[in-house]
Protein backbone atom coordinates (compact mmCIF):
# COMPACT_ATOMS: atom_id res chain seq x y z
CA UNK A 1 0.00 0.00 0.00
CA UNK A 2 1.82 3.55 -0.77
CA UNK A 3 1.50 6.61 0.43
CA UNK A 4 -0.50 8.11 3.53
CA UNK A 5 -2.30 4.83 4.07
CA UNK A 6 -4.26 6.37 7.64
CA UNK A 7 -3.99 8.35 10.26
CA UNK A 8 -4.02 6.85 13.85
CA UNK A 9 -7.47 7.40 15.48
CA UNK A 10 -5.48 8.21 19.16
CA UNK A 11 -2.90 10.37 17.13
CA UNK A 12 -5.73 12.64 15.47
CA UNK A 13 -7.43 12.70 19.06
CA UNK A 14 -4.11 13.87 20.53
CA UNK A 15 -3.37 16.51 17.08
CA UNK A 16 -6.64 17.98 17.64
CA UNK A 17 -6.44 18.64 21.53
CA UNK A 18 -3.46 20.44 21.00
CA UNK A 19 -4.68 22.36 18.17
CA UNK A 20 -7.71 23.98 20.52
CA UNK A 21 -5.95 23.77 23.38
CA UNK A 22 -6.64 27.49 25.26
CA UNK A 23 -9.70 28.32 22.87
CA UNK A 24 -12.01 27.46 25.27
CA UNK A 25 -13.08 27.08 28.85
CA UNK A 26 -11.52 24.85 31.08
CA UNK A 27 -15.28 23.04 31.98
CA UNK A 28 -15.73 22.65 28.68
CA UNK A 29 -19.27 24.30 28.74
CA UNK A 30 -17.91 27.90 26.96
CA UNK A 31 -17.88 28.77 23.11
CA UNK A 32 -16.75 26.67 20.76
CA UNK A 33 -12.93 27.68 19.40
CA UNK A 34 -12.82 30.64 17.13
CA UNK A 35 -13.53 30.20 13.94
CA UNK A 36 -12.29 31.72 10.65
CA UNK A 37 -15.62 32.89 8.89
CA UNK A 38 -16.38 31.41 4.93
CA UNK A 39 -18.94 33.26 3.91
CA UNK A 40 -18.62 31.50 0.52
CA UNK A 41 -15.76 28.87 0.90
CA UNK A 42 -15.27 28.73 -3.15
CA UNK A 43 -14.33 32.18 -3.15
CA UNK A 44 -13.34 33.62 -0.02
CA UNK A 45 -11.09 32.55 3.23
CA UNK A 46 -11.40 33.55 6.62
CA UNK A 47 -9.95 36.98 8.88
CA UNK A 48 -8.77 36.36 12.46
CA UNK A 49 -9.97 38.45 14.82
CA UNK A 50 -8.02 40.82 16.34
CA UNK A 51 -7.63 41.04 20.01
CA UNK A 52 -7.81 44.80 21.13
CA UNK A 53 -8.53 43.93 24.57
CA UNK A 54 -7.78 45.99 27.57
CA UNK A 55 -6.59 45.48 30.89
CA UNK A 56 -6.80 47.63 33.73
CA UNK A 57 -6.48 47.36 37.58
CA UNK A 58 -8.94 48.70 40.39
CA UNK A 59 -7.89 51.52 42.88
CA UNK A 60 -9.24 51.41 46.45
CA UNK A 61 -9.42 53.13 49.91
CA UNK A 62 -9.63 51.12 53.56
CA UNK A 63 -12.14 52.83 56.01
CA UNK A 64 -9.19 52.85 58.18
CA UNK A 65 -6.86 55.14 56.48
CA UNK A 66 -6.82 58.59 54.19
CA UNK A 67 -4.00 56.58 52.07
CA UNK A 68 -4.98 56.13 48.30
CA UNK A 69 -3.92 53.55 46.55
CA UNK A 70 -1.82 54.63 43.24
CA UNK A 71 -3.61 55.83 40.47
CA UNK A 72 -4.71 52.76 38.05
CA UNK A 73 -2.88 51.75 35.17
CA UNK A 74 -3.86 50.81 31.84
CA UNK A 75 -2.39 48.85 29.45
CA UNK A 76 -3.17 48.50 25.96
CA UNK A 77 -2.85 44.80 24.15
CA UNK A 78 -0.83 45.63 21.05
CA UNK A 79 -2.29 44.85 17.50
CA UNK A 80 -1.39 41.59 16.20
CA UNK A 81 -0.04 43.88 12.88
CA UNK A 82 1.71 46.39 14.70
CA UNK A 83 3.16 43.64 16.73
CA UNK A 84 4.22 41.88 13.49
CA UNK A 85 4.81 45.00 11.63
CA UNK A 86 8.99 44.21 11.23
CA UNK A 87 8.46 40.79 10.71
CA UNK A 88 8.43 39.56 7.14
CA UNK A 89 6.10 37.43 6.03
CA UNK A 90 6.29 34.62 3.65
CA UNK A 91 3.09 33.59 1.85
CA UNK A 92 2.30 29.90 1.85
CA UNK A 93 4.27 27.77 -0.97
CA UNK A 94 2.24 24.56 -0.88
CA UNK A 95 -1.28 25.10 -2.47
CA UNK A 96 -3.93 22.24 -2.59
CA UNK A 97 -7.38 22.24 -4.50
CA UNK A 98 -10.04 20.65 -2.73
CA UNK A 99 -12.26 19.20 -4.89
CA UNK A 100 -15.83 17.89 -3.11
CA UNK A 101 -19.66 17.66 -2.60
CA UNK A 102 -21.58 18.25 1.03
CA UNK A 103 -18.64 16.13 3.00
CA UNK A 104 -16.42 18.73 2.12
CA UNK A 105 -18.92 21.53 2.79
CA UNK A 106 -19.80 19.79 6.37
CA UNK A 107 -16.49 20.14 7.20
CA UNK A 108 -15.00 23.22 4.89
CA UNK A 109 -14.93 25.53 7.98
CA UNK A 110 -12.78 23.60 9.98
CA UNK A 111 -10.42 22.45 7.62
CA UNK A 112 -10.11 25.60 6.17
CA UNK A 113 -8.91 26.76 9.53
CA UNK A 114 -6.79 23.82 9.94
CA UNK A 115 -4.81 24.27 6.60
CA UNK A 116 -4.58 28.15 5.94
CA UNK A 117 -3.61 29.50 9.39
CA UNK A 118 -0.51 30.58 9.86
CA UNK A 119 -0.10 30.68 5.89
CA UNK A 120 0.73 26.50 6.18
CA UNK A 121 -1.31 25.93 3.13
CA UNK A 122 -3.09 27.38 0.05
CA UNK A 123 -6.51 26.34 -0.28
CA UNK A 124 -8.11 26.55 -4.10
CA UNK A 125 -11.88 25.25 -2.75
CA UNK A 126 -13.52 23.51 -5.29
CA UNK A 127 -16.80 21.81 -4.27
CA UNK A 128 -20.19 22.27 -3.84
CA UNK A 129 -23.42 20.52 -2.35
CA UNK A 130 -24.91 17.50 -4.73
CA UNK A 131 -21.78 17.82 -7.18
CA UNK A 132 -19.98 14.69 -8.19
CA UNK A 133 -16.34 13.79 -9.19
CA UNK A 134 -17.51 14.28 -12.91
CA UNK A 135 -18.68 17.69 -12.16
CA UNK A 136 -15.29 19.27 -11.99
CA UNK A 137 -13.30 16.92 -14.75
CA UNK A 138 -13.99 19.54 -17.72
CA UNK A 139 -12.48 22.26 -15.60
CA UNK A 140 -9.38 20.34 -14.07
CA UNK A 141 -7.38 20.38 -16.76
CA UNK A 142 -7.28 23.99 -16.45
CA UNK A 143 -7.52 24.31 -13.02
CA UNK A 144 -3.98 22.58 -12.61
CA UNK A 145 -2.60 24.73 -15.26
CA UNK A 146 -3.25 27.47 -13.80
CA UNK A 147 -3.00 26.81 -9.92
CA UNK A 148 0.26 24.64 -10.83
CA UNK A 149 -0.74 22.86 -7.25
CA UNK A 150 1.08 20.95 -4.67
CA UNK A 151 -1.16 18.44 -4.30
CA UNK A 152 -4.98 17.67 -4.70
CA UNK A 153 -7.83 16.41 -2.13
CA UNK A 154 -10.53 14.34 -3.20
CA UNK A 155 -13.78 13.81 -1.56
CA UNK A 156 -17.22 12.36 -3.03
CA UNK A 157 -19.95 10.58 -1.98
CA UNK A 158 -21.80 9.10 -4.73
CA UNK A 159 -23.60 11.97 -5.71
CA UNK A 160 -25.80 10.82 -8.93
CA UNK A 161 -27.58 14.59 -9.28
CA UNK A 162 -25.24 15.99 -12.12
CA UNK A 163 -26.67 15.07 -15.76
CA UNK A 164 -22.68 13.50 -16.14
CA UNK A 165 -23.73 10.91 -13.83
CA UNK A 166 -26.70 9.85 -15.66
CA UNK A 167 -27.54 6.67 -18.44
CA UNK A 168 -27.90 6.43 -21.81
CA UNK A 169 -31.95 7.50 -21.05
CA UNK A 170 -31.26 10.67 -19.26
CA UNK A 171 -31.81 8.54 -15.60
CA UNK A 172 -29.64 8.78 -12.52
CA UNK A 173 -27.14 6.34 -12.17
CA UNK A 174 -27.43 3.70 -9.39
CA UNK A 175 -25.98 1.13 -7.14
CA UNK A 176 -22.84 -0.76 -8.63
CA UNK A 177 -23.44 1.46 -12.18
CA UNK A 178 -23.03 4.06 -10.39
CA UNK A 179 -19.83 3.24 -8.29
CA UNK A 180 -18.44 2.44 -11.63
CA UNK A 181 -18.77 5.51 -13.12
CA UNK A 182 -16.93 7.24 -9.92
CA UNK A 183 -14.01 4.58 -10.79
CA UNK A 184 -13.86 5.79 -14.26
CA UNK A 185 -13.90 9.33 -13.26
CA UNK A 186 -11.05 8.82 -10.65
CA UNK A 187 -8.95 7.07 -13.10
CA UNK A 188 -9.38 10.19 -15.43
CA UNK A 189 -8.28 12.39 -12.63
CA UNK A 190 -5.66 10.21 -11.66
CA UNK A 191 -4.12 10.88 -15.59
CA UNK A 192 -4.82 14.33 -15.32
CA UNK A 193 -3.10 14.72 -12.06
CA UNK A 194 0.28 12.27 -12.79
CA UNK A 195 0.92 13.99 -15.97
CA UNK A 196 0.95 16.81 -14.04
CA UNK A 197 2.98 15.52 -11.49
CA UNK A 198 0.58 16.59 -8.73
CA UNK A 199 -0.10 13.94 -5.69
CA UNK A 200 -3.75 13.30 -4.82
CA UNK A 201 -5.15 12.60 -1.46
CA UNK A 202 -8.33 10.68 -1.49
CA UNK A 203 -10.31 10.99 1.67
CA UNK A 204 -12.35 7.80 3.33
CA UNK A 205 -15.71 8.08 3.46
CA UNK A 206 -17.42 7.02 6.98
CA UNK A 207 -20.42 4.76 6.78
CA UNK A 208 -23.79 6.76 7.08
CA UNK A 209 -26.67 5.63 9.79
CA UNK A 210 -28.29 4.32 6.91
CA UNK A 211 -25.84 2.57 5.38
CA UNK A 212 -25.34 0.89 8.53
CA UNK A 213 -28.11 -1.52 7.70
CA UNK A 214 -26.73 -2.44 4.41
CA UNK A 215 -24.36 -5.44 3.74
CA UNK A 216 -22.40 -3.38 1.00
CA UNK A 217 -22.69 0.12 2.03
CA UNK A 218 -21.76 2.79 -0.53
CA UNK A 219 -19.38 4.25 0.96
CA UNK A 220 -17.34 1.06 1.12
CA UNK A 221 -17.41 0.59 -2.22
CA UNK A 222 -15.88 4.08 -2.93
CA UNK A 223 -13.47 3.32 -0.03
CA UNK A 224 -12.39 0.30 -2.24
CA UNK A 225 -12.39 1.83 -5.21
CA UNK A 226 -9.96 4.57 -3.90
CA UNK A 227 -7.81 2.15 -2.01
CA UNK A 228 -7.36 0.34 -5.49
CA UNK A 229 -6.37 3.92 -6.94
CA UNK A 230 -3.83 4.25 -4.34
CA UNK A 231 -2.51 0.89 -5.01
CA UNK A 232 -2.60 1.62 -8.89
CA UNK A 233 -1.08 4.44 -8.73
CA UNK A 234 2.12 6.12 -6.99
CA UNK A 235 1.04 9.54 -6.59
CA UNK A 236 -2.07 8.55 -5.45
CA UNK A 237 -2.72 8.63 -1.30
CA UNK A 238 -5.66 7.56 1.02
CA UNK A 239 -5.83 9.96 4.17
CA UNK A 240 -8.27 8.02 6.55
CA UNK A 241 -10.32 10.80 7.88
CA UNK A 242 -13.33 8.60 8.40
CA UNK A 243 -11.67 6.54 11.24
CA UNK A 244 -12.05 9.94 13.38
CA UNK A 245 -15.60 9.80 13.44
CA UNK A 246 -15.90 6.61 13.48
CA UNK A 247 -15.81 3.96 16.68
CA UNK A 248 -12.62 2.35 17.13
CA UNK A 249 -13.85 -0.76 14.83
CA UNK A 250 -15.21 1.12 12.26
CA UNK A 251 -18.78 1.07 13.16
CA UNK A 252 -21.16 3.93 13.03
CA UNK A 253 -21.89 5.97 15.95
CA UNK A 254 -23.80 9.36 16.57
CA UNK A 255 -21.50 10.82 19.24
CA UNK A 256 -17.77 10.22 20.81
CA UNK A 257 -16.35 11.05 23.95
CA UNK A 258 -15.39 15.10 23.83
CA UNK A 259 -11.95 16.11 23.14
CA UNK A 260 -9.78 17.76 26.04
CA UNK A 261 -10.95 21.64 25.58
CA UNK A 262 -13.94 21.36 23.31
CA UNK A 263 -17.35 22.61 24.09
CA UNK A 264 -18.92 18.94 25.54
CA UNK A 265 -22.38 19.53 24.37
CA UNK A 266 -23.69 16.23 23.87
CA UNK A 267 -24.74 15.03 27.38
CA UNK A 268 -23.26 11.67 28.69
CA UNK A 269 -23.42 8.03 26.88
CA UNK A 270 -24.48 4.81 29.35
CA UNK A 271 -20.91 4.65 31.02
CA UNK A 272 -21.46 8.51 32.18
CA UNK A 273 -18.94 9.83 29.97
CA UNK A 274 -19.36 13.31 28.18
CA UNK A 275 -19.58 13.26 24.41
CA UNK A 276 -20.08 15.42 21.66
CA UNK A 277 -22.19 14.59 18.28
CA UNK A 278 -20.18 13.95 16.08
CA UNK A 279 -23.01 13.42 12.72
CA UNK A 280 -26.06 15.42 11.28
CA UNK A 281 -29.58 14.71 12.39
CA UNK A 282 -29.86 12.35 9.33
CA UNK A 283 -26.75 10.83 10.40
CA UNK A 284 -24.69 11.26 6.98
CA UNK A 285 -23.07 15.26 7.20
CA UNK A 286 -20.77 16.71 9.97
CA UNK A 287 -22.73 19.63 11.04
CA UNK A 288 -24.99 19.25 14.04
CA UNK A 289 -27.83 22.26 13.41
CA UNK A 290 -31.14 20.33 13.16
CA UNK A 291 -31.32 19.09 16.43
CA UNK A 292 -32.96 22.09 17.93
CA UNK A 293 -35.56 24.59 17.32
CA UNK A 294 -37.83 24.78 13.80
CA UNK A 295 -35.43 27.66 13.26
CA UNK A 296 -32.13 25.91 13.34
CA UNK A 297 -30.22 26.82 9.93
CA UNK A 298 -28.18 24.07 8.12
CA UNK A 299 -24.72 24.48 7.54
CA UNK A 300 -25.20 24.82 3.42
CA UNK A 301 -27.48 27.81 4.45
CA UNK A 302 -24.98 29.36 6.32
CA UNK A 303 -22.38 29.40 3.29
CA UNK A 304 -20.44 26.58 4.42
CA UNK A 305 -20.67 27.76 8.43
CA UNK A 306 -22.06 25.34 10.85
CA UNK A 307 -24.43 27.63 13.66
CA UNK A 308 -23.53 25.03 16.38
CA UNK A 309 -20.11 23.54 17.29
CA UNK A 310 -19.89 20.60 15.14
CA UNK A 311 -17.27 18.56 17.09
CA UNK A 312 -17.57 15.62 13.90
CA UNK A 313 -16.60 18.26 11.58
CA UNK A 314 -13.72 19.76 13.47
CA UNK A 315 -12.31 15.87 13.98
CA UNK A 316 -13.07 14.86 10.43
CA UNK A 317 -11.10 18.03 9.00
CA UNK A 318 -7.93 17.76 11.63
CA UNK A 319 -7.99 13.84 10.18
CA UNK A 320 -7.72 15.22 6.50
CA UNK A 321 -5.57 18.28 6.95
CA UNK A 322 -2.84 16.59 9.68
CA UNK A 323 -0.84 14.41 7.31
CA UNK A 324 -1.40 17.21 4.29
CA UNK A 325 0.18 19.87 6.65
CA UNK A 326 3.19 17.53 7.99
CA UNK A 327 3.84 16.35 4.34
CA UNK A 328 3.97 19.95 3.49
CA UNK A 329 6.56 20.97 6.56
CA UNK A 330 8.82 17.78 5.94
CA UNK A 331 9.60 18.98 2.80
CA UNK A 332 10.08 22.55 3.40
CA UNK A 333 12.51 21.25 6.09
CA UNK A 334 14.37 19.13 3.88
CA UNK A 335 14.27 21.86 1.16
CA UNK A 336 15.99 24.32 3.62
CA UNK A 337 18.90 21.79 4.02
CA UNK A 338 21.31 21.10 7.41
Amino acid sequence: MRGITGVAHGLVVLATALLIAGCSSGDGTGDPPATSVVGNPATSSGQASVDTTVATSTSSTTSTTTTTEPPPTTTTIALDEERRANIPYRPAGNKIIVYGDSMAMSMGEHFLNFTEAGGRLQVVWRAGNGTSLCSWLPSMSGDLAAEQPWAVVVLFSGNTFDPCMADATGAPLTGDAAVAKYESDLAETAALTGAAGVTTHLLTLPITRLEALEDEPTSGKINAVNQAAANTHEHVRIIDAAAAVLNPDGSYTETLPCLPGEPCTGGVDDDGVPVNLVRDPFGGHFCTSGFGPEDDRTYDELGGLCPVWASGAFRYAAAAAAPLIEQAYAEQVAAAGP
